[in-house]
Parts: structure tokens; C-alpha cells; sequence
């Protein structure tokens, strides 16, 4: 990773640093379950070969199986749906779990989380977008090992399965 960022972003070691433990901060949200996650991710992204193919194919393999044993509600946004530039897909929305508190936005780069109500809803409106016109369920999971296979024989990397619904 410390490769990876210096060659890609030219920044200094903290910077470096602090970039790889912000995502094995969430890795890690992967391996606890402390409440429910709903995940989008594009299908571009599962498609990458960060860290190379076996890598990847081991990474895939753990996403299929926690969405197989409903520890995450996974949805696949396929690479023909065009994404909101305002929102992207690196925000992370906390949906408080009692009415007495407030959700949370955190976006990529900021230090603190948003808790503007309306800035926070937008973030909830694009992210419930994203999953109706994402793959879900079983279909999620079909691309998903799709890709994964594909991976394993060196495929083309073409796209996974059939129409997403809601597009």
C-alpha cells in the first residue's frame, strides 16, 4: 500500500500512513458487525485488481460470503448507470438507531462528520438511487462470483450479469 500511495500520489510518509490506516479502519468494519451495513459498489471497482488478481478473488470470495449469510444487504451498481458527481459513491451515511439521534454523513477528505439534517437526507435520497438501480440479493452475488471467476481464468473482465433493475 505505502508503494502504492507514493508512486500513485507523491505525498509525504504521515500522509501515507494515514491513508492506509483509514482503509484498514474500513476493512475492518467488514470482520465486526455491530449493526446492520448496506453496501453499493460498483461494479468498475469490484472489476480493479488492487494488490493483483489474488488478492482481489480473495477479497470478492469474502464480500460473496457475508452477503450470503446476510452480515451485509449488498447491492451492485452496474457500469452503465451514470453516478452523481455531487455525491459519488465514497460517502459513508450512520443512520442513528433511535429517533433521539441524529444520522451522520462523512464524505472522502473530511475530518469531521456532516450532521446537517438536509445534507444528510440528500446523501440517504442518492444512496436509496443508487440501490434500486443496482443488482440485490442473489443477482448481487451472481455478479459478484462472476467477476471473481473471471478473475481466476484470466477472463476479459467483460460485464456480469443480466439487466440491473430499476434502470
Amino acid at each position: 500500500m505505502r508503494h502504492f500511495f507514493h508512486s500513485t500520489t507523491y505525498s509525504s510518509k504521515r500522509t501515507i500512513a494515514v491513508k492506509i490506516a483509514e482503509r484498514i479502519d474500513r476493512q475492518n468494519i467488514l470482520y465486526t458487525f455491530p449493526r446492520k451495513m448496506e453496501v453499493v459498489v460498483t461494479e468498475c471497482l469490484l472489476r480493479q485488481k488492487f494488490g493483483g488478481t489474488h488478492v482481489m478473488v480473495d477479497q470478492l470470495d469474502r464480500i460473496t460470503s457475508l452477503a450470503k449469510r446476510n452480515l451485509i444487504t449488498l447491492s451492485i451498481l452496474s457500469g452503465n448507470v451514470e453516478l452523481d458527481p455531487a455525491y459519488g459513491l465514497d460517502a459513508v451515511v450512520y443512520m442513528a438507531p433511535n429517533e433521539g439521534a441524529s444520522n451522520l454523513a462523512l464524505s472522502p477528505g473530511q475530518s469531521h462528520a456532516n450532521e446537517d439534517h438536509e445534507s444528510v437526507q440528500r446523501h440517504i435520497n442518492q444512496f436509496r438511487t443508487y440501490q434500486r438501480h443496482s443488482w440485490r440479493g442473489d443477482q448481487a452475488i451472481e455478479v459478484v462470483e462472476s467477476i471473481a471467476r473471471e478473475m481466476n481464468s484470466g477472463g476479459s473482465g467483460t460485464s456480469a450479469g443480466g439487466e440491473c433493475d430499476g434502470v
